[in-house]
């Protein structure tokens, strides 16, 4: 996937959960600029870093990654925006699938 565009605040120690959203778009430039106009209501649930990803083969594919202090914080994110719906649709965007991962915990 090619690499359409990168928020990170610095480094953390602690745990987090990362969201891994896979969309079909027909406008990837509105699609940038609606992730670039939620940035500030990503970061009011402690997003710590986001990422919008273009498919390398398939320019309508694109993924989001998104890391959370916690997987209740990255949920509640997803539930604000109404991710949660598998078959969610707006305009010509539809979801794909939604994962959330957390970190492995050290032995």
């Amino acid at each position: 996937m090619e690499r359409l565009k990168h928020e990170r605040e610095p480094p953390t120690t602690t745990a987090m959960t990362l969201v891994v959203m896979r969309i079909r778009v027909a406008d990837v430039q509105d699609l940038q600029q609606n992730f670039d106009q939620r940035r500030a209501l990503k970061q009011s649930y402690g997003c710590t870093s986001s990422r919008l990803l273009l498919g390398s083969e398939d320019k309508h594919s694109v993924a989001i990654t998104m890391e959370f202090p916690s997987l209740d914080a990255a949920q509640r994110y997803c539930t604000a925006t109404g991710a949660f719906l598998s078959t969610y649709s707006v305009g010509a965007m539809t979801i794909l699938s939604l994962e959330f991962f957390e970190d492995v915990p050290c032995a």
